[in-house]
């Protein structure tokens, strides 16, 4: 189960990464032992996106969210606080 927090202003987007090492093996990222719990930030990499009007068309864009920050995202996402605001704070 992945989780997305939907709003106004953006969606805040928790994946995984799969690189593949020297030796050809496949390895998931970030490394979790046991199983990946979907409720705990650290077992997740975590994205946010929105959509910006450039030109007159309207563009996606998205910025890598440090998991320690995740909670605070969140929250800013379901109080409706603007992407700007959102972007400062992770600057």
């Amino acid at each position: 189960m992945r989780l997305t927090t939907r709003g106004k202003h953006g969606s805040l987007h928790q994946f995984t990464q799969k690189v593949m090492n020297k030796s050809g093996e496949v390895v998931e990222y970030p490394k979790v032992r046991g199983n990946r719990d979907p409720h705990n930030p650290q077992h997740w990499k975590w994205q946010i996106t929105w959509k910006e009007n450039v030109d007159g068309k309207w563009q996606s864009r998205c910025r890598i969210v440090p998991h320690r920050q995740v909670r605070w995202v969140q929250k800013a996402i379901s109080e409706s606080l603007g992407i700007d605001a959102i972007r400062a704070f992770l600057a």
